[in-house]
């Protein structure tokens, strides 16, 4: 569905806008509900503000941060910039602007797109803004007074600058030059263990990554999609240029807040959504089933068992027609969650981190298929993922087509394909190292079976050696941790030391249910730590002595981006979380908590 002969992405949108034409591509939150916007309407609002950049002295080979929520402008913009070529820095909106400066000192960006003021007053708190940016265009709001720095409205380029001919015919001579490997992007990873790295990916990587992604999956414009994971993502962005070139219309959702009730108007076909997302909405389903009494909470908990025990037989057992108490069972809990999200829906799919197989297996036997994937940002980022064709259980499912997978010496899972980066931004010996022979080292632990599906076991920078010379990978125990209902988050420590320790937060719901009114009280009390103590030796009898845990503390907050120990993308920062609890870590190999 992408010619091949198509270089970039602002070519690609040339070739979409030329093929549906006045065909609904976007539909625009609006106070009354949503705006459809034609892709003839979006290629012309593109090449408006793209005039309006180039008149700013915006030119091939600068580096323009963008940083706003995920909304119709944030492709419009990043088009616009590449139709310049330019390159998009995107930043997510929620981070902190001491941790921005770092981004902003490596890329050194010459302009800024913010999406509001209250952004644009965060952005002004990195250091280094003022000494590399000159120029912030505003998409929302006024901006803030006295900062010395020249501000423009993306609103007042996009919709009623009005290009003279000479303008865009310069604007496209300067599109059609783009080559498939000149850069598009640098992308920040998360750093959760050591500094950011700007991901260099290239047109041809992330086209190669989206055309991939439609042999993959079968979509149309009959199909409908809400977006609201972040663009800053390149997972939420990849997708979205893949479905615009398969004519899928786009929705943006009002926020974060409003998926629910977007969704009943929409009634998208298909979802993306990150682990956090899915364990929420598990969340609510099971809360909304508790309040309604006790024998609703026991019919519950019969239609969730019910529910993993199908989903463990993949997605085509969602379509299966039930009978009896089951159907029943389906039509009393898990029919109005298909109706909050629209009624339609044909698969979702859970990317970014990995995901409990209890959640997992509950969509899917909730007659919700879940499809989990793998990737990464140095891949352009998909990798792999399950498809209602090809699937297996507790598996990310089999490389996309063009995508190569194999396991390195260490078990390391390697990979070539036409989404892998050109290189890490300004830094040439991590770039030697990631991309050894051709193949992308990937840093993530795993398995591949005959069939080519891939297990994840781990995370090499996360592999635990423990003073008697034990290799442990703590993801799989995190993750049995993880699967208790009294348990929200697990994080295991003990490199160097003589044993596991954890830091646990517990489930307030799963607390009081176990514990009653106590369940919400002080956390430290020790019936508390006695039942959480019970639970984690349950699910950790089976283990080798060594993989047992030891003691344990109880976090005092959950992690969060604003106190460093969250990355944007929902991980744990796992340095930053142990040196917060550094103290209380050492006290539990001194013997004084456990």
């Amino acid at each position: 569905m992408i010619p091949r002969d198509v270089a970039s992405l602002p070519q690609l949108a040339v070739r979409i806008a030329g093929a549906r034409g006045g065909a609904v591509g976007f539909l625009v939150p609006t106070d009354e509900g949503f705006l459809p916007v034609s892709y003839r309407e979006w290629l012309a609002s593109i090449e408006r503000l793209a005039c309006g950049l180039r008149h700013l002295g915006v030119v091939p080979g600068d580096r323009v941060l963008l940083s706003m929520e995920t909304c119709f402008e944030w492709l419009q913009c990043d088009l616009a910039v590449m139709s310049c070529g330019a390159w998009t820095v995107p930043v997510y909106p929620n981070l902190p602007g001491a941790q921005l400066n770092y981004g902003i000192e490596d890329a050194r960006p010459r302009f800024a797109i913010v999406g509001r003021r209250e952004l644009a007053i965060r952005l002004l708190e990195a250091p280094s803004l003022r000494k590399e940016i000159s120029t912030i265009l505003l998409l929302d709001g006024d901006p803030p007074a006295e900062t010395g720095i020249r501000w423009e409205k993306v609103r007042d380029w996009s919709e009623r600058a009005v290009p003279t001919a000479d303008e865009l015919r310069a604007l496209r001579d300067v599109r059609e030059g783009i080559r498939s490997d000149d850069p598009a992007t640098i992308i920040y990873t998360s750093g959760t263990s050591t500094v950011p790295k700007g991901v260099v990916l290239t047109h041809g990587n992330i086209i190669g990554n989206a055309r991939s992604l439609l042999e993959a999956f079968t979509l149309s414009p009959s199909d409908r999609y809400l977006a609201f994971l972040p663009l800053a993502h390149i997972f939420e962005r990849t997708v979205e240029y893949c479905i615009s070139a398969a004519g899928v219309p786009i929705a943006y959702a009002h926020g974060v807040d409003t998926v629910a009730k977007d969704a009943s108007m929409i009634r998208p076909t298909f979802l993306l959504g990150v682990p956090r997302f899915f364990e929420r909405v598990l969340f609510t389903v099971r809360r909304n089933a508790e309040a309604r009494g006790p024998i609703a909470r026991n019919l519950y908990r019969i239609a969730e068992r019910g529910a993993i025990r199908r989903g463990r037989k993949g997605p085509a057992a969602a379509r299966r027609r039930l009978w009896g108490v089951d159907a029943l069972l389906q039509e009393l809990f898990f029919e109005p969650l298909r109706e909050k999200l629209g009624g339609k829906i044909r698969f979702v799919v859970s990317g970014s981190a990995p995901l409990g197989a209890a959640e997992s297996f509950f969509f899917t036997g909730a007659r919700i298929p879940l499809l989990e994937g793998y990737g990464l940002t140095e891949a352009g980022p998909v990798v792999s993922v399950n498809t209602f064709e090809a699937w297996k259980a507790y598996s990310v499912g089999r490389p996309i087509p063009g995508v190569e997978a194999r396991l390195g010496e260490d078990s390391e899972i390697l990979v070539r394909s036409a989404g892998v980066m050109s290189g890490y931004w300004n830094l040439e010996g991590e770039t030697q190292a990631a991309l050894q022979g051709g193949w992308l080292h990937t840093g993530d632990l795993g398995e591949i079976d005959p069939r080519g599906f891939i297990t994840l076991t781990g995370r090499k920078k996360d592999l635990i050696v423990t003073s008697g010379g034990k290799n442990i990978s703590p993801r799989g125990i995190e993750d049995r941790l993880r699967s208790s209902p009294l348990i929200r988050e697990a994080v295991l420590f003990g490199d160097r030391r003589p044993y596991l320790v954890a830091l646990i937060l517990p489930d307030p719901a799963g607390l009081e249910e176990a514990l009653g009114a106590i369940g919400v009280g002080s956390l430290q009390q020790g019936q508390v730590r006695n039942l959480l103590r019970r639970e984690i030796q349950r699910l950790t009898a089976d283990l080798a002595p060594h993989e047992r845990i030891r003691g344990f503390e109880i976090l005092d907050e959950p992690p969060s981006i604003e106190a460093g120990t969250l990355t944007p993308t929902l991980k744990i920062r796992r340095a930053a979380l142990e040196a917060a609890y550094a103290e209380r870590i050492a006290a539990l190999y001194e013997g004084r908590r456990g």
